[in-house]
């Protein structure tokens, strides 16, 4: 059994990445003690130039962990790849790993580069060699990887959801009442469709409740938003949730919206998150969530379309037809079942695939 590093972003703060990398690491730790991780998280959830350049603070740090815990061959380093420039950094890991002969595992959880393929994403993928495994959420999202040159055969498809467990018991059907929306809040992941949304349905069906949760992405969002707020009757933001209040969160609610636009976008763990609670979703198509939602367990949108109108139009159809509501409820539950047993099965295969000694692709490396 060999040792693992985990390079990548643990939180805080919370997203997306930084949440599997968590999980994963837990996985791991429990099958094996030799199991370390350099944290080369972001100091919050700015986008900023500057909050990327005070990265810096972190990534120097981090690679002199990582020259300690890579002093012997029978390892493996784990990159939880980047979107957007974080990837010159993650390049940088991937040319110690290999410098040192250590053979390399890419986690991606970005569409942003499979769909736009930058200068940056080509140069990671060429460092890291054939013999490097590939691990995507979806297997649209493997396709893609393929057409970037990566040979299919190191390629794993494994899901987020593979790292949830079912609530129990799910939660009692119920009439459409209230819709939520849990992201980190900003611009990016729709918050905006979300108010638009609220303000159509606030004419059409006053009695309807709309609760908008997540952090803001900063204080100028923040300002933006609740300025908004002061206007709308229907809209009530309860602040971030995690944990037990998470799924305080979606026990209070009947459908989640989701009018994501960020470019990262692949497979949201919120979403499973939803579906679990038997919480239909309306959703953006961006990454991997057409492969997520089924027409019988919520609604994917088109990007090009008008989110607020599609969505509206589904919720009404619900509102006017509580059956056919309870059966989106149901077939979501199932989703989020029928995921989570194939994603377990394949994190089982990942993780005894990523502990075994392999000298062969150590020489490779």
């Amino acid at each position: 059994m060999r040792k693992v590093v985990m390079v990548g972003a643990f939180p805080p703060p919370t997203h997306g990445m930084s949440v599997i990398n968590e999980a994963l690491f837990n996985v791991l730790i429990a099958a094996s003690p030799d199991v370390k991780r350099v944290n080369t998280a972001a100091r919050n959830l700015s986008r900023g130039a500057w909050a990327r350049v005070s990265r810096l603070a972190k990534i120097l740090p981090a690679i002199s962990a990582f020259l300690e815990h890579t002093q012997i061959r029978r390892a493996i380093v784990y990159i939880g790849v980047s979107g957007g420039v974080g990837q010159v950094y993650d390049a940088l890991f991937v040319l110690l790993a290999r410098a040192r002969r250590i053979p390399v595992c890419l986690h991606h959880h970005s569409f942003a580069y499979l769909d736009r393929p930058g200068l940056v994403s080509k140069m990671l993928i060429a460092l890291a060699g054939d013999a490097t495994r590939h691990v995507v959420l979806s297997a649209e999202m493997g396709r893609r990887l393929e057409r970037l040159g990566v040979d299919p055969a190191a390629i794993r498809v494994l899901s987020n959801a593979a790292f949830l467990s079912e609530s129990e018991p799910p939660r009692p059907l119920r009439p459409l009442r209230t819709l939520g929306f849990l992201s980190n809040v900003c611009e990016e992941k729709g918050v905006n469709e979300f108010i638009a949304l609220a303000s159509k349905l606030e004419v059409s069906h006053p009695a309807l409740r709309l609760i908008l949760a997540g952090p803001f992405q900063d204080s100028v969002t923040e300002r933006k938003i609740m300025a908004l707020l002061t206007s709308s009757v229907n809209v009530r933001y309860v602040g971030a949730k995690y944990g037990q209040e998470k799924e305080m969160f979606f026990s209070e609610i009947d459908v989640l919206v989701f009018p994501t636009k960020y470019a990262n976008e692949a497979e949201p763990v919120t979403l499973h998150e939803a579906m679990r609670n038997a919480v239909p979703v309306i959703a953006y198509g961006r990454g991997a969530i057409p492969e997520m939602i089924t027409s019988s367990s919520g609604l994917v949108i088109n990007p090009s379309s008008c989110f607020e109108a599609s969505a509206k139009e589904q919720i009404e159809v619900w509102i006017e037809d509580p059956d056919a509501f309870q059966r989106a409820s149901t077939s979501a539950r199932a989703r989020f079942t029928a995921m989570a047993d194939d994603g377990q099965a394949s994190l089982k295969s990942f993780v005894a695939e990523l502990l075994k000694d392999d000298d062969m692709q150590a020489e490779r490396a």
